[in-house]
């Protein structure tokens, strides 16, 4: 109406509406009801708070609904036509390559020549395709990456360190200490991204025995450091009470931590076994095989190493490029 009418201040009050709730907006029945013009300036914006999939779900469906208006039969060379220049504004290379592959083909949207590029473009940082837009819209959230570099898992039975503890029990005078020992595990691994991103958080294995499916709670302790000078970043320490029942546990930081390109860092941990634990000599315990040293998700790639040594790490550890507890890390791209 606002634009029927030429009320400037009235459309740009809805424009910023429909830019800040975005997401929900686009899978509203009405947006499929906007004229070519009001559909354009929604889908071109750079402040609209949608994932891209969103974008191209919603286009899609008012391409068909246009199609239907002007009495064409629905066809991916008539929704092209209807769409006209405004098809180039969908940002094809910011969608989730996973979803890009599945959806996109189906639909026939786009010519072969046309995927290809946008493929390249998943393993090609910052590859060019134009005519069609491709930065990032300011007001979308980062997508979450958990890297996974283990093809299998398995029981094995291994070894904790046992660490002395003097606690205090009473007050004043009638304090009394006693020792007791926890058992823990050190692990680490070493790696280095293709380009910058923040690192929210890591994923271990529980030391749970075979027959156990009650929540557990770990003792945890972390921190990244740059594995050529031993320094830690800022933000990575952390101490915390990890529980669950699931055999993979995750981590998170208080805050993502900002890593550079190309630079390798030292992922340090240290996992102290609930008290019902510290008897066991041996725990029988999950153990991630066959790792992967390069893991990629589209164009970002994260490669391993085996654990380079520094002064965080308190034993000997358990994890390798090959095998260990330390199955996931979390990014935000």
């Amino acid at each position: 109406m606002c634009n029927k009418y030429n009320i400037d201040y009235l459309e740009e009050k809805c424009l910023k509406y429909i830019w800040q709730n975005g997401d929900a907006v686009l899978k509203s029945d009405s947006f499929c009801d906007l004229c070519h013009d009001c559909f354009a300036k929604v889908i071109e914006a750079d402040q609209l708070n949608a994932s891209e999939e969103s974008v191209l779900k919603a286009s899609i469906a008012w391409s068909e609904a246009e199609c239907r208006r002007q009495g064409r039969e629905v066809t991916p060379e008539n929704r092209r036509s209807v769409l006209g220049e405004s098809m180039h504004l969908i940002r094809y290379s910011k969608i989730d390559p996973t979803y890009f592959v599945q959806k996109m083909s189906l639909s026939n949207l786009l010519t072969e020549a046309e995927e290809i590029k946008i493929y390249r473009s998943f393993i090609v940082r910052n590859q060019d395709v134009s005519p069609f837009k491709s930065n990032h819209r300011l007001g979308t959230h980062k997508t979450k990456v958990t890297v996974n570099r283990f093809d299998n898992i398995c029981y094995v039975k291994q070894k904790c360190y046992y660490v002395e503890e003097i606690v205090g029990f009473g007050r004043g005078r009638s304090t009394t200490q006693r020792r007791r020992h926890l058992c823990v595990f050190y692990e680490g691994i070493t790696f280095c991204l293709n380009a910058s991103a923040e690192l929210q958080g890591f994923q271990f294995y529980g030391y749970l025995q075979s027959s156990d499916h009650s929540s557990v709670t770990y003792s945890v302790t972390a921190s990244v450091c740059d594995a050529s000078t031993d320094d830690v970043i800022p933000g990575s320490e952390i101490n915390k009470k990890i529980s669950s029942s699931n055999v993979v546990y995750d981590v998170d930081f208080p805050s993502p931590i900002q890593l550079a390109r190309d630079i390798q860092y030292n992922l340090t941990v240290t996992i102290t076994m609930p008290q019902r634990f510290t008897e066991c000599e041996d725990v029988n315990c999950l153990q991630g095989a066959n790792g992967k040293s390069v893991v990629s998700h589209g164009w970002f790639t994260c490669s391993f190493y085996d654990y380079k040594k520094c002064k965080h790490l308190k034993g000997d550890n358990h994890t390798s490029v090959l095998t260990g507890q330390i199955p996931g890390l979390k990014f935000l791209l």
